[in-house]
């Protein structure tokens, strides 16, 4: 079979990219090659994960389109109700008069140039953290919108400020979605570190318990700084949400009892996996139980 280029191999290419390296069109038909787009071609060996899907398609995209919707949500990182699945379409916006994408794998959108809001994310033109926010809201439910803000507002690699959140939703308090925004900003608090973190507090606080401090600090002046996930100050209770890592990693785990035992004379802690998060009511009455004041 004939080798392809040295410039085509490994990677995604237009046909038209083909055509000009003087690849033939039966060449693009044989094994080896697979079509993610009309017009494109990938190696039939290459990753299938999205960030790869979305850098085939910039082999074909037009100078005015962008990622957004779902897909700008899922490649900045938000916390979602779902995980990208292979056969997952892209979402594409269009601004000015051009005609949204309509190709098999691809949901395109048309924009108001004035509204629409992107920016280069690992060589991909993405719609900004604020307007892919604004464009999934009318999809998902107010809780599953407050753990998107809290992902915006969290501990490590905030997307966002609080400020910028505020001058969004009055910019663009009329359009679709944006009641339901506000709604979960309203519940919506900076330094949560996951989104298991975010389902414990608004569940907990559903379950009839007050707001608690979001990863706060919890060590006396002077000695090493040590933080809570959700803390009862009054209360001297601090409830931890252990994922995985925590129970996987070694090194975290001997860290956490490490730190539960210092902090344990002045302390109480509840201890929360993913399997207790099916009954927020029984956390709450642990969190209650082991209150001190």
């Amino acid at each position: 079979m004939e080798p392809l280029p040295e410039s085509l191999v490994g990677r995604a290419f237009s046909v038209r990219e083909a055509a000009v390296e003087g690849v033939a069109v039966s060449r693009l038909r044989r094994k080896g090659l697979v079509t993610p787009f009309r017009g494109v071609r990938a190696p039939a060996d290459g990753e299938r994960d999205l960030e790869s899907l979305c850098r085939a398609y910039v082999e074909r995209m037009a100078e005015d389109q962008y990622f957004s919707h779902l897909t700008a949500a899922r490649l900045h990182g938000f916390w979602l109700p779902s995980r990208f699945q292979l056969g997952e379409p892209i979402h594409v916006s269009v601004t000015d008069t051009a005609r949204a994408p309509r190709i098999p794998g691809v949901v395109g959108h048309h924009v108001d140039p004035d509204r629409a809001a992107w920016t280069w994310l690992d060589g991909l033109p993405v719609a900004v953290p604020l307007e892919a926010a604004r464009m999934l809201a009318p999809a998902l439910s107010i809780e599953a919108l407050v753990v998107v803000l809290d992902s915006l507002r969290q501990r490590s690699g905030r997307l966002v400020s609080e400020p910028e959140l505020l001058y969004m939703l009055a910019k663009h308090g009329g359009q679709r979605g944006v009641r339901k925004l506000r709604a979960a900003f309203a519940l919506s608090r900076e330094g949560s570190a996951s989104a298991k973190e975010t389902t414990l507090r608004r569940g907990v606080v559903r379950a009839g318990l007050p707001e608690p401090e979001v990863n706060a600090l919890i060590s006396r002046p002077g000695e090493p700084e040590r933080y809570g996930d959700l803390v009862w100050r009054r209360w001297r209770v601090v409830a931890e949400y252990e994922g995985v890592q925590h129970q996987s990693d070694r090194g975290t785990y001997v860290g956490d009892i490490t730190r539960f035992e210092e902090l344990s004379p002045e302390w109480s802690f509840v201890r929360v996996t993913k399997e207790h998060l099916a009954d927020f009511r029984a956390i709450a009455v642990r969190i209650l139980r082991a209150r001190r004041q």
